[in-house]
């Protein structure tokens, strides 16, 4: 089996133009892929509507760029990224701190790009339409992307979905519940059929 991972656009050690931070920029299509994994989604829509009314208000939102745009750290600590491995296994002071810095290298123009992007998207009909086996993988005590309103809200619009909580975990749980975390990916990768269910990775 053969795993390729990659930096997002902007990100890590990819290229960093200055533009083309928009969701179909950002996308990678639809070929040779036969399985998704949403992981701490920021799917369906973030942003507050008339009907999305637990969504992010417009007032926040703009506290949030102000902070952004004054002081990276503030920005994190608004936006729940201080809190990236909340929860009941945190991870090393050093392990955080890295993670904090990855996203503090990004220039701060992909940062809001990006951000804005993410803040301003409704993938609600998107969602409906794919075809392909899904997991919907959150963690209940993320704060940076909040179980309620993104994955809860994910999982019963995807046609063939299977929601997995993992209790306790923050939005980095990929690192700090990675033991239930890649149990639930390998099930998955497994598995014939994703039928709609909904279960709790528990702390053991």
């Amino acid at each position: 089996m053969h795993i390729v991972t990659y930096d997002r656009r902007g990100h890590g050690r990819s290229d960093r133009p200055p533009t083309g931070y928009d969701i179909d920029t950002l996308a990678h299509g639809s070929g040779r892929i036969a399985r998704l994994v949403l992981s701490g989604t920021v799917t369906p829509m973030l942003l507050q509507s008339a009907d999305n009314p637990d969504g992010i208000s417009a007032d926040v939102a703009v506290q949030s760029r102000a902070a952004m745009l004054r002081d990276i750290g503030d920005w994190m600590d608004m936006s729940g990224k201080a809190e990236y491995f909340s929860g009941e296994h945190r991870v090393s002071q050093q392990l955080l701190d890295w993670t904090l810095n990855t996203i503090a290298a990004v220039p701060l123009p992909i940062l809001t790009q990006t951000s804005d992007a993410f803040l301003h998207a409704d993938f609600r009909s998107e969602l409906t339409e794919l075809t392909i086996p899904t997991l919907v993988i959150h963690g209940t005590a993320d704060t940076s992307m909040p179980i309620d309103l993104t994955a809860r809200k994910t999982a019963p619009l995807i046609p063939d979905c299977r929601f997995i909580t993992v209790d306790g975990a923050g939005h980095g749980l990929y690192l700090s519940d990675s033991s239930r975390y890649n149990a639930a990916l390998l099930e998955f990768i497994a598995s014939a059929q994703a039928p709609v269910t909904a279960s709790t990775l528990n702390s053991s």
